[in-house]
């Protein structure tokens, strides 16, 4: 008998003659390594690129605060009396700063100084521009977001500072910005902007951008970074895909960004892919060749196998005939295992399917009412006694919620044991009166999952309206026995064996002269004058006791 080959040494084989292993290990990791290094060369640049445009501005913008902490100091200690600002703040050279114009509102928000001095301006009202109220209300410096300026008409935004009683305002022309951009000159289809804390564009290379103060918080880099989640990202805008990277100006909380096409940002990386796909579609025509000479009875095997698998999912577990004999021990041993797999499966099947009649059978067979609800009192499931008391099938008490059906009411009622049973995690218990004037006894149970919490409840209901109108029955006897006791025209007393009273009724007070009170744990013999024959009587009485 020829002695089975091994599946290694098919394998092996196989995989030498194709020599696949050393080319595709080495074709793996050369791709990741260089995709690796030429993604991190992209990133860095974008980042160096953003972060000294972040740097720029904030330093810009730092000089322009310290400006006008400047003009703030020199009015609050009287170095300049107000009346001077006009010629104070003239004196600045303002073409050296970024600012438009600096003007001083009164408390109101009116205009009283402006440089460059023009007369047309003086009394402008800035009283409803956000950034003279926030100003106004903490007494610090504040950033406005953009605004059309009433002076330039040009997008534009403003620093505010308090010195109480007036604001001193810089007011920036975006535009100006924008001309700052020019020096950080980027390669073609490269762009760089810059946002304020509302994601408008406040500096761009392209002017007319700012112009519109076109918003682009709704770009995935800009709103996350906005959330303060800066770096480098990836989206997609009308069909182009964007590599991007933004960085905080923390002074005033603006974005500058820098992005570019990704075709355009990963143009050696895609030319890489080429030679490399190219590659690995070479190798795989090699594999697809080899592949076809491969032996048939391999192929059979695998077939075969194949087949019992889809049997075993589609619920049929019978072993599957071999079509042939492979001389691989390995092959012939996983058909065996699946197909004993398939018979072990078949088994647990059907002890599973056993277990679920009994529960099913045990559930349905109990005479009180069951239901399993979620947490909103929707039920899942439902026994046949629940079914049978509400006079509908079990499929229509599925999905519907427990207080619908039982209660006929649009909500849970106020003493519901399944809302109660949540709140507390404990087994809770109420006796509820139907619409139809039915009793039943309510005992709801939480559901836990695996971690503890709280999944529902099961809800069993049973059905006491009897023992209800047996108690009731008992009730009304007993105050009928009370009545006819308490209002008899004979005096009935009820004594215990020793001859003391346990209870009286009225008429033995009427005619005896004693009250309730003086005759219980009395005996009833102080009522005789005659000993002797009450005590006959009392033998009588007593006898047998």
């Amino acid at each position: 008998m020829r002695k089975e080959k091994s599946l290694r040494f098919f394998v092996t084989f196989w995989f030498i003659i194709a020599s696949l292993i050393p080319l595709l290990i080495l074709g793996a990791v050369s791709h990741f390594f260089i995709k690796w290094q030429l993604e991190k060369s992209i990133d860095k640049q974008s980042r160096i690129l953003a972060r000294l445009v972040a740097q720029d501005l904030s330093k810009l913008f730092s000089t322009q605060e310290q400006l006008l902490a400047i003009v703030k100091n020199d009015l609050e200690s009287g170095v300049i009396p107000e009346s001077r600002f006009q010629e104070y703040v003239s004196s600045f050279k303002l073409d050296e700063t970024v600012f438009e114009s600096i003007v001083l509102l009164d408390n109101n928000g009116e205009v009283k100084f402006i440089s460059p001095f023009r007369k047309e301006f003086i009394g402008i009202d800035f009283s409803n521009y956000d950034f003279f109220k926030k100003v106004k209300e903490s007494g610090e410096s504040q950033w406005s977001d953009t605004f059309i300026s009433p002076f330039s008409g040009n997008s534009s935004i403003a620093l505010g500072v308090w010195s109480k009683p007036v604001i001193i305002v810089g007011i920036i022309d975006l535009n100006k910005l924008s001309e700052r951009m020019s020096k950080f000159e980027a390669e073609k289809d490269v762009y760089i902007i810059v946002t304020d804390s509302r994601g408008v564009i406040i500096a761009a290379h392209e002017k007319d951008i700012v112009a519109q103060r076109m918003s682009v918080k709704n770009l995935p880099m800009i709103a996350e970074a906005l959330k303060g989640n800066c770096g480098v990202f990836e989206y997609k805008s009308n069909g182009i895909e964007y590599i991007g990277c933004a960085e905080n100006i923390p002074e005033i909380g603006w974005l500058s960004v820098v992005i570019q096409p990704e075709d355009v940002a990963l143009a050696s990386l895609f030319r890489f892919n080429v030679f490399f796909f190219a590659f690995l579609g070479g190798t795989i025509l090699i594999i697809i060749i080899v592949s076809l000479v491969a032996p048939r009875n391999l192929l059979r095997l695998i077939q075969d196998l194949k087949l019992q698998i889809a049997n075993i999912a589609s619920g049929k577990y019978e072993p599957v005939e071999k079509s042939v004999k492979f001389k691989a021990r390995e092959f012939n041993e996983l058909l065996d295992d699946v197909t004993n797999m398939a018979k072990a499966i078949r088994d647990r099947e059907q002890s599973i399917e056993e277990a679920k009649r009994d529960w099913e059978m045990t559930f349905d067979s109990v005479p009180d009412m069951i239901f399993l609800l979620k947490e909103d009192g929707t039920i899942f499931r439902a026994n046949t006694a629940a079914a049978d008391f509400l006079g509908c099938s079990i499929q229509e008490l599925i999905g519907k919620k427990c207080y619908e059906v039982v209660h006929g009411t649009a909500e849970h009622p106020p003493n519901c044991p399944h809302m109660l049973s949540q709140r507390t995690g404990q087994v809770e218990s109420a006796e509820m009166e139907l619409s139809d004037g039915k009793y039943v006894q309510v005992t709801c149970s939480p559901i836990r999952g695996r971690d503890g919490e709280i999944l529902g409840t099961v809800h069993v209901a049973r059905d006491v309206t009897d023992r209800k109108k047996l108690e009731s029955e008992i009730i009304r006897s007993k105050n009928l026995l009370e009545n006819l006791f308490e209002n008899s025209t004979e005096a009935i007393g009820v004594v215990d064996r020793h001859g003391r009273f346990m209870k009286i009724n009225r008429r033995t007070e009427e005619i005896f002269g004693y009250s309730r009170h003086e005759l219980i744990g009395q005996k009833f013999d102080t009522l005789y004058a005659d000993k002797k024959e009450l005590e006959e009587r009392r033998g009588e009485a007593f006898k047998g006791w």
